[in-house]
């Protein structure tokens, strides 16, 4: 299957790319131009395409051919210093361009969005009681959490 990565490069996405190379699968990421873990990526034979979220004509021509993608990219807060308005533009018009870009392709049988647990209070002190779940109660702080 030829599945498209965003975010191939981070913690999540470089060993899921790891797993689905070793099942057989053709892999492409989406990366940002100026990202030093591309070199990372090279000698396990993944198509790059170079470019950002906030593009849509670079997220259109990663998602052209693909029958899956996994959306993982995004701004995170250590990978900044990020602004309110850039976690906006990366984070949601870029999830927002991945979605148009699938809607227009009309080729992608599945689509899987990865948030993160920011969208919790886990710095609770004592840390959390019971195991986060679709029931746990969402306290975002910060422009991170809430985009």
């Amino acid at each position: 299957m030829r599945i498209l990565i965003t975010g191939i490069t981070g913690r999540i996405g470089a060993n899921l790319a790891t797993q689905l190379v070793e099942r057989g699968h053709q892999l492409r990421g989406l990366v940002w131009p100026r990202d030093p873990r591309v070199e990372n990526l090279k000698k396990m034979q993944i198509e790059l395409v170079k470019g950002s979220l906030t593009d849509p004509a670079a997220v259109e021509q990663a998602v052209d051919g693909v029958e899956a993608v996994y959306h993982l990219g995004a701004a995170f807060q250590g990978g900044g210093p990020f602004t309110d308005e850039e976690f906006f533009e990366i984070n949601v018009r870029g999830t927002f361009n991945m979605l148009e870009a699938v809607r227009r392709v009309k080729r992608v049988g599945q689509f899987l969005f990865a948030s993160s647990d920011a969208i919790y209070d886990k710095y609770v002190p004592g840390g959390m009681s019971v195991p986060i779940d679709e029931q746990t109660p969402r306290q975002p702080k910060g422009a991170y959490a809430l985009t």
